[in-house]
């Protein structure tokens, strides 16, 4: 158990945020005291502050990012949704992106932010007139051109891209995409901001094509608060139709079903496929994610 006027566990403190009981104030008051990570030379996505943009208003999520950075990274998700209501921030972040190599975290964020005081003194109040970041999106010009996920995550989230001209690029190849989760993180920074709606088409294309390709899958899945709930069966099939021989599961669906059950402890228990060949191919999809927790990620 925590001492009160201590350091608070990153698990309590996400606990705290989804909690609709708990209010914004105390909900700010936990997140600037969250507690610091041993292993900040890591990038692992367990050290994150996980903040679901939608769980609160936007200037509540923006004024918890920003006082709980300062202690430990936050997740893309958040960090992402912070980083598009001021353009400083946006700025100082495109300019730190060609530097990056692998895969976008909130660590990598975090450095950018903690490096730039100005990017972190705007924060935006309730009532306050929205700052010029929080703009409707468009297709700037530094996204004409082939994009990786990471890079595409961050223009649909601080809105440098338009979720219809990003469902296109999807479609026609000119967005490659490694797993879904980067991707995933930058739409719901984005649907905190502009909302869900826009983004329907892009789920109903994630949704058809869950089962044939495993970043199609991590979207569907990671994406379920913009929609419903994922129901564990539709999870088992869609993982036993995408699996190969000697039940191998995609990383990108294992990295996926790991970022659910961080999310959610215990909801993997519940996924489980009807056929043998099923049961077996979920077991190592499962297994292998809860491997990620720790750092036990396999091998490239």
């Amino acid at each position: 158990m925590c001492r009160l006027d201590g350091p608070i566990p990153l698990s309590v403190v996400e606990l705290c945020w989804r909690d609709a009981s708990i209010s914004d104030a105390v909900a700010l008051s936990l997140c600037a005291r969250v507690a610091t990570s041993s292993r900040r030379d890591r990038e692992l996505p367990e050290d994150e502050l996980d903040l679901s943009p939608a769980s609160r208003p936007l200037h509540v999520l923006e004024q918890a990012v920003v006082s709980a950075i300062a202690r430990a990274p936050v997740s893309l998700r958040a960090s992402l949704a912070a980083i598009a209501l001021e353009p400083r921030r946006c700025r100082y972040v495109l300019s730190a992106m060609p530097t990056w190599k692998g895969v976008l975290t909130g660590v990598r964020l975090a450095r950018v932010l903690r490096a730039h005081a100005g990017a972190l003194s705007a924060v935006q109040r309730p009532g306050s007139v929205p700052p010029a970041g929080n703009r409707p999106a468009s297709v700037a010009r530094w996204t004409d051109r082939k994009l990786i996920e990471a890079e595409a995550a961050i223009a649909i989230a601080i809105g440098d891209l338009t979720a219809a001209e990003l469902l296109r690029r999807l479609v026609s190849g000119a967005i490659q995409l490694d797993a879904g989760v980067t991707l995933a993180a930058g739409i719901e920074a984005r649907v905190a901001i502009d909302g869900a709606s826009a983004f329907a088409p892009l789920l109903e294309h994630a949704s058809s094509r869950r089962t044939v390709e495993a970043p199609a899958l991590a979207l569907w899945m990671l994406l379920e608060d913009l929609e419903r709930v994922r129901a564990s069966s539709l999870i088992a099939s869609a993982i036993d139709g995408l699996s190969v021989s000697g039940s191998v599961v995609p990383p990108a669906v294992c990295e996926a079903l790991a970022t659910l059950e961080r999310r959610s402890p215990g909801r993997l228990e519940h996924v489980h496929a009807q056929s043998p060949r099923g049961r077996a191919t979920v077991a190592s999809a499962i297994a292998r994610a809860y491997r990620s927790f720790g750092g036990m990620r396999d091998e490239a």
